[in-house]
């Protein structure tokens, strides 16, 4: 890593840090936490249902807009001499890459839009009582950005995560049967 970026990222984050403290930002912000810890499953399998119901989104976007381009090269690569197919290879290639970014754009935005209309993970989690207007505002848009991030990320990482806690408990519940 460049000494230059771990340097912008020091001043970055003393900035961050000098500004929070003088502002009074994050000072106030407290965590609910959860009793049961099925209210965190919960949680995580909510945002599996809903980045589901996103991939199942930018899926319609991809087939709809970006399958036909896919199809014309792949018929190229099918039917070209070997010019054209060397062509249609490296331009498939970059198509791919495009529609990647695009879904990836998509998903962010329908995340987005799903924050801005409510649909929110973290508000239940924190207690806003006593924050600065600054604060919450703060904490409203980088809900909003993480809401948009967790929904263009797609549902592996949080299948991940939920599979990993699953698997945790019921080594617990089955240690917790063999002691009994």
């Amino acid at each position: 890593m460049n000494i230059k970026y771990i340097f912008i990222s020091i001043i970055s984050v003393l900035s961050l840090s000098i500004c929070s403290h003088f502002f009074a930002i994050g000072h106030n912000l407290t965590w609910i936490g959860f009793t049961q810890p099925q209210q965190f499953i919960l949680l995580l399998l909510r945002l599996l249902f809903l980045s589901l119901i996103v991939e199942r989104i930018v899926e319609l976007y991809v087939i709809a807009y970006r399958q036909p381009g896919k199809i014309k090269l792949v018929n190229r690569i099918d039917n070209g001499n070997k010019d054209e197919r060397i062509e249609a290879t490296e331009l498939l290639a970059s198509y791919r890459a495009e529609t990647t970014k695009q879904a990836g754009i998509v998903g962010f935005l329908i995340g987005l839009t799903m924050g801005l209309v409510g649909i929110r993970i973290f508000s239940d989690v924190f207690s806003f009582s006593g924050i600065p207007t600054l604060q919450l505002i703060l904490f409203n848009a980088f809900e909003l950005f993480t809401m948009g991030a967790l929904m263009a990320g797609g549902s592996k990482g949080i299948n991940k995560i939920v599979s990993g806690i699953e698997a945790f408990a019921s080594i617990g519940k089955r240690k917790s049967a063999h002691s009994d």
